[in-house]
């Protein structure tokens, strides 16, 4: 086969996550998806695939993103900015999460903030995070305000720079627990609401926040290491899964996607 026919045929060929679409109807389901894609945007616009196609009919975004938050706890995939050019966070399995993090400033949760990624405000909800373990926003926005009042007004601009540095994953409750096992144990059962006392708004951020070389896997954490010493092939192995993804995806997309500069 000459190389025209061969791009040809790689062109039309199918993507990978075809064979998934409207299949994810458990938590195993997702994480069995999430490992075979290796990266699954919460939304991107055609042809890339979204968190919404993979799902079985009658099974909802929000009912699938409470399985997220129990499989980020139980460190089965991570949730993240793995793609600086695609404004959506990404599922990712644990290898192709490897790769991406090889590609920051390491594991040093500070590195970021002496690389220029993040600012003071990030650096003070690093250390924040460092001191209490997960938190809520509403609870880093307390953390901050005891200190550096001026510095609360910044601080979903500064999770997100955070989350872009992947400096910071977020989940559900359960990210917590490991850190307040007796405080839940003991706390009283919560008394009926009143009427005249709301529920929660359902804007509410109630995701909880934790720092990613913390709740990363020893072994997610070596690998990174060593593929940060050779650069090209965690850049290349990140382009695989891409291509994958989306087989007529062109060079310079490829490039936006991982935020570089286009390659001649």
């Amino acid at each position: 086969m000459n190389t025209q026919t061969e791009e040809h045929s790689n062109s039309d060929e199918a993507p990978a996550w075809a064979e998934w679409r409207e299949r994810v109807a458990s938590p195993d389901d997702l994480a069995a998806c999430v490992e075979a894609l290796g990266l699954l945007p919460l939304r991107a616009e055609a042809p890339w695939p979204a968190l919404w196609q993979m799902l079985a009919p009658g099974t909802t975004t929000t009912t699938a993103w409470a399985w997220v938050g129990t499989l980020i706890a139980r460190r089965q995939l991570f949730s993240g900015r793995v793609l600086p050019g695609l404004e959506s966070v990404c599922l990712t399995s644990l290898p192709v999460f490897a790769l991406a993090f090889a590609r920051g400033p390491g594991s040093d949760p500070l590195a970021g903030y002496r690389a220029g990624l993040f600012g003071i405000t990030g650096k003070a909800v690093v250390e924040l995070l460092l001191a209490r373990g997960p938190l809520t926003m509403q609870q880093i926005r307390l953390g901050l305000g005891q200190h550096k009042r001026f510095l609360t007004h910044d601080t979903p601009k500064v999770m997100a720079e955070l989350e872009r540095a992947l400096a910071v994953i977020a989940g559900g409750p359960e990210l917590a627990a490991a850190w307040r096992p007796t405080e839940a144990k003991n706390r009283p059962p919560a008394p009926p609401r009143s009427r005249f006392n709301p529920a929660p708004s359902k804007d509410l951020d109630l995701r909880v926040w934790e720092l990613t070389m913390r709740w990363a896997p020893p072994a997610a954490l070596a690998a990174a290491d060593r593929l940060r010493e050779h650069p090209p092939q965690a850049r290349e192995g990140l382009r695989a899964r891409l291509l994958a993804l989306h087989p007529r995806v062109t060079g310079a997309e490829l490039d936006a996607l991982l935020g570089e500069d286009p390659h001649p």
